[in-house]
């Protein structure tokens, strides 16, 4: 499902989302526990890419160690973000994303993520050739 927008301006293709018209969807999927809310804002569920979705998880909210085995751009946009990558979850092996922190990749390396605070941010899948 895509948010509702307004358009800029007359016929150049901007769109403005504002958070107040943001439709979040609770996540009922089965890949991890409940609590979670998303949003495209661009594209939908299924496509393989040129799409932006966003994602909230509420304070304390922990998702599964998982592999995404697709190249993605993230960027959060309030809240702290934890992502570990220890499959024993020690600290060590934890990196604390505050907002305006932009991430590339998480392709192939096995993580798991949890929210300090509530958490929101931006998943953008870009159309990447394969050689």
């Amino acid at each position: 499902m895509t948010v509702p927008a307004i358009a800029a301006g007359a016929g150049n293709g901007t769109i403005i989302t504002l958070p107040r018209d943001v439709v979040w969807i609770r996540d009922t999927s089965k890949n991890g526990p409940h609590g979670s809310y998303y949003a495209y804002l661009r594209g939908k569920r299924g496509d393989d890419c040129d799409w932006l979705r966003i994602n909230k998880f509420p304070s304390g909210y922990e998702y599964p160690m998982h592999v995404n085995h697709v190249y993605w751009l993230f960027t959060i946009l309030s809240g702290t973000l934890v992502l570990g990558f220890d499959p024993q979850h020690r600290k060590s092996g934890e990196r604390f994303l505050p907002a305006g922190t932009i991430v590339q990749g998480l392709a192939e390396e096995p993580h798991y993520g949890r929210a300090i605070g509530e958490t929101i941010f931006e998943i953008y899948a870009p159309c990447l050739k394969r050689l």
